[in-house]
């Protein structure tokens, strides 16, 4: 019987998770040490309304706003792409 040669397979390296907009302004703010409760109350918004930001995504009337206060980039905040 004869055997077929299998071909190597070759070494995917695994990709990072893409990250949302609200995982993406959870990393910002951790980064320059605001808390989030801070926020919330800075952005007149609930805590549980920034919470949800946070797991469901930015609201898209927000995206520009957070992004300028933030001093990050519009783009990157709702896509990922691009340097922050």
């Amino acid at each position: 019987m004869h055997t077929r040669k299998q071909s190597p397979r070759r070494h995917t390296p695994p990709q990072p998770p893409t990250l949302h907009s609200g995982q993406r302004l959870r990393l910002v703010l951790n980064t320059y040490g605001i808390p989030p409760t801070a926020f919330a109350e800075w952005m007149h918004v609930s805590p549980q309304c920034l919470n949800n930001w946070f797991s469901r995504g930015l609201p898209v009337d927000r995206v520009e706003k957070l992004a300028t206060t933030l001093s990050v980039s519009k783009v990157w905040l709702e896509t990922g792409e691009r340097g922050r």
